[in-house]
């Protein structure tokens, strides 16, 4: 039962990590202070032919779409002075295959963290008062181990975000519908790929803090529980060397 307990607190590592990660991806890709600033920083309005404020409005509105907050994503928009709508036929459906995947990812959340508090619980079972101590040197180690992974896809993403880009569609989604041409996409011309990196930038510093925070906790843990090894007490309360 404890080798169990082991493996399975093992796993719960990356399970927490990606579950703060998905977390994370929901708290601030809808972030409205943020995606005004990001706008106004990229400075695409003569690119894009449309205001900040309604590039602004049409991502919160794909982000809301994506999250099932409505389910009508077509709307008008203003480009170099003329009205017309945002969204073509493969662009609702691509952004339709993106509704699905979140929606999965947002069940797969859950998941990871009842399976997380589940192997904690069996931990505390098997353990008792050592499982804190278990379960903090078992995510330091894991999180080790992750980490060393989640650099060498940062280098990647740093020196080649477009090739990245494409992997993650090639895994999640389908390659020649997730690719539009500029010049006829509205939504790909305010859907910049600078956007995406600096998003995937701020999303990886809130997780990368998340678990910074818990390895520094697992840290102080495993340092008070090792803390007493190696005395008892005498009657008096006098620590003497115990030698078994």
């Amino acid at each position: 039962m404890k080798l169990l307990s082991k493996i399975l607190a093992y796993a719960a590592v990356p399970c927490l990590a990606a579950a703060l990660l998905i977390s994370f991806i929901d708290r601030l890709s809808g972030d409205k202070v943020w995606i005004k600033r990001e706008y106004e920083k990229l400075d695409i309005n003569d690119y894009t032919g449309m205001s900040t404020d309604e590039m602004c409005t049409v991502y919160l509105r794909m982000v809301d779409y994506m999250k099932g907050g409505t389910d009508e994503l077509q709307t008008e928009v203003t480009v170099f002075g003329e009205r017309t709508e945002m969204f073509g036929e493969r662009e609702i459906s691509h952004m339709n295959d993106v509704r699905k995947l979140w929606f999965g990812v947002e069940t797969a959340k859950y998941i990871l963290f009842a399976f997380t508090a589940s192997t904690a619980a069996l931990a505390l079972y098997v353990y008792r008062r050592r499982a804190a101590a278990v379960l903090a040197r078992c995510w330091l180690i894991g999180i080790c181990v992750i980490a060393f992974i989640a650099a060498a896809l940062a280098i990647w993403a740093a020196v080649d975000f477009y090739s990245f880009w494409i992997l993650f569609h090639a895994v999640f989604l389908d390659v020649p519908s997730a690719i539009f041409d500029p010049a006829e996409s509205l939504m790909i011309r305010i859907c910049v790929q600078q956007l995406f990196s600096d998003l995937i930038l701020r999303i990886a510093v809130y997780t990368v803090s998340a678990c910074a925070v818990i390895s520094i906790l697992a840290g102080i843990v495993c340092k008070t529980s090792g803390a007493g090894k190696g005395t008892v007490k005498t009657d008096l309360g006098m620590p003497k060397t115990n030698f078994t």
